[in-house]
C-alpha cells in the first residue's frame, strides 16, 4: 500500500501546478498577442520611456491627435523617418527635433520641412521623433549625422521643457515584465494618479549640452549648423537663455521665428496647424538658404 504524501510534498506539488499553469497562460496570452499585433505601439519601435524611434515601411491612415478629435494620415521610410529615402548627391538639410518638427496633426506634406523643402528646392529631411527631448536626440542624431547633410537644423527644446515626475537622463531601460505586450495591455486598462510633476524633463543645463555634442558632431561632419527657438507659447526663460548662451559660445546662428496664437491648434498648444506650418518654413527661408550657400 503506498504511502501517503507529507504536507510539504503535497505543498510543494500544488506550488509547481500553480507555477506551470501560471507560466502557460503567460506564454499562450503573449503569443496571441504578438500573433494578433496587441500590445505594441503602432507608431513607435523601443522603449517608450527610455529610447524609441519610429516604425519603418508605416502606412497608417488615421493616426488619433487626440486634442483636435482627429486623425492624419502618417508614412514612414524603409529607415524610419517621415520622408522619402536620403538623397545620392548635392546639398541636403537635415531637420532634427520632436513632434513639432515631425508635424503632429498634419499630413507630411505640411509640415514644415516638406514646406521648407518647397521653397528651397533642395531635400530636407524630416528627422523629428514625437516625444524626444535632446536626450533622446542626441543618441539619434548619430548616424544621420555620419551622412554629413550640409546643413542641420537643431530643432528641440518643446520637450526638454515639460514638467515630469523624474529627469530623462535618470531614465533606464525597462526590465521584464514590462517589457511585454501583455503588461502593456493590461497597463492600458490601469489609470493609476498622475504623479507629481517635479521637474523639467531637460534641465537647462542638461539640454545646453546636449544640444553642445550634437552641434560639435555635426560639425565634425561637415555640416552647417542652425540652432532653432521654436515656437512656443508657453517658453522656459531659463532654457532659451541656455540657448542663447550656446549660440554665442560656439558662433552659431540662432534661429527665434515668432509666431502668433492663430497658428496653433485651437485644442493643443503646442503643434503647428498648416497654415503655421507654413508660416515657419517662411521665416526659415532665408537663413537656410543663406547657410547652404555658406556650406558649399
Amino acid at each position: 500500500m503506498a504511502s501517503a504524501k507529507s504536507p510539504s510534498r503535497q505543498l510543494f506539488e500544488r506550488a509547481v501546478f500553480s507555477a506551470a499553469v501560471t507560466l502557460t497562460f503567460f506564454v499562450g496570452a503573449e503569443l496571441g498577442l504578438t500573433v494578433g499585433n496587441i500590445g505594441a505601439s503602432e507608431l513607435y519601435d523601443g522603449d517608450p520611456g527610455f529610447y524609441w524611434t519610429l516604425h519603418s515601411n508605416l502606412e497608417l491612415d488615421q493616426v488619433k491627435h487626440v486634442e483636435e478629435d482627429q486623425t492624419f494620415p502618417v508614412r514612414t521610410s524603409p529607415a524610419g523617418l517621415r520622408d522619402a529615402a536620403w538623397p545620392e548627391q548635392g546639398p541636403t538639410v537635415l531637420a532634427l527635433g520632436c513632434s513639432t518638427t515631425f508635424g503632429w496633426g498634419v499630413a507630411a506634406e505640411e509640415a514644415w520641412p516638406e514646406q521648407l523643402q518647397e521653397r528651397l528646392g533642395v531635400p530636407v529631411i524630416n528627422g523629428g521623433v514625437p516625444g524626444h527631448s535632446s536626450h533622446q536626440g542626441r543618441r539619434f542624431a548619430t548616424d544621420w549625422l555620419a551622412r554629413s547633410p550640409t546643413v542641420v537644423i537643431l530643432g528641440w527644446g518643446v520637450r526638454d521643457v515639460q514638467m515630469a515626475p523624474a529627469a530623462d537622463r535618470d531614465a533606464r531601460p525597462a526590465r521584464f515584465p514590462r517589457t511585454t505586450r501583455l503588461y502593456r495591455s493590461l497597463r492600458k486598462l490601469y489609470t493609476p494618479s498622475p504623479p507629481a510633476q517635479r521637474m523639467h524633463r531637460v534641465a537647462p543645463e542638461d539640454f545646453a549640452a546636449n544640444v553642445r555634442a550634437v552641434a560639435d558632431a555635426a560639425a565634425q561632419s561637415g555640416s552647417r549648423v542652425l540652432l532653432l527657438d521654436f515656437p512656443s507659447q508657453s517658453p522656459s526663460p531659463a532654457h532659451r537663455q541656455a540657448l542663447r548662451a550656446l549660440s554665442r559660445e560656439l558662433g552659431l546662428m540662432l534661429i527665434s521665428p515668432s509666431l502668433t496664437e492663430d497658428a496653433f491648434f485651437d485644442n493643443d498648444a503646442i503643434h503647428l496647424n498648416p497654415s503655421g506650418n507654413k508660416r515657419l518654413a517662411e521665416l526659415l527661408e532665408v537663413p537656410v538658404r543663406a547657410a547652404i550657400t555658406q556650406a558649399l
